[in-house]
């Protein structure tokens, strides 16, 4: 795959082992997003329309399974790439939700940044807490 190639160092928690790693990221975008993960000497390949549609892809199949969190941004419970910043950036930013609240400008983030372990989740839960995001406005009061 021919486009801009983004290398990045990034830890990974491996919660049977309460341990955390440092494992590599290697992206590159063109018509389609690749993303190659190294975790010791081993690499994980995923090619979807965008970051996030690999990184999801990588997290279920590879890292979920071993309970393992890459420590970022995108791996948080609040984090949502909207349609518009997964088209203007492929991904690789997205906002920080707060339920009841409406995303804003300040609330973008990069999808890459360091994320607390305590702020982290699987895809499933992910999605859960957007559905609950969206909900949240359904039942404010006005």
């Amino acid at each position: 795959m021919t486009g801009k190639l983004t290398a990045k160092k990034v830890s990974l928690y491996l919660a049977k082992l309460n341990r955390v790693i440092e494992v590599e990221l290697f992206i590159s975008v063109a018509s389609d997003c690749e993303l190659k993960i190294k975790i010791e000497g081993l690499e994980h390949v995923a090619i979807g329309k965008d970051f996030i549609n690999c990184l999801n892809d990588l997290r279920e199949h590879i890292l979920e399974p071993e309970e393992a969190f890459l420590m970022i941004n995108a791996c948080r419970k609040d984090f949502l790439s909207s349609r518009m910043a997964r088209q203007m950036s492929n991904g690789l930013s997205g906002y920080l939700l707060e339920k009841g609240k409406q995303a804003r400008m300040a609330d973008l983030v990069s999808s890459l940044d360091f994320a607390e372990v305590g702020l982290l989740t699987t895809v499933n839960l992910q999605r859960q807490f957007h559905n609950e995001w969206i909900e949240s406005f359904r039942n404010r009061q006005c």
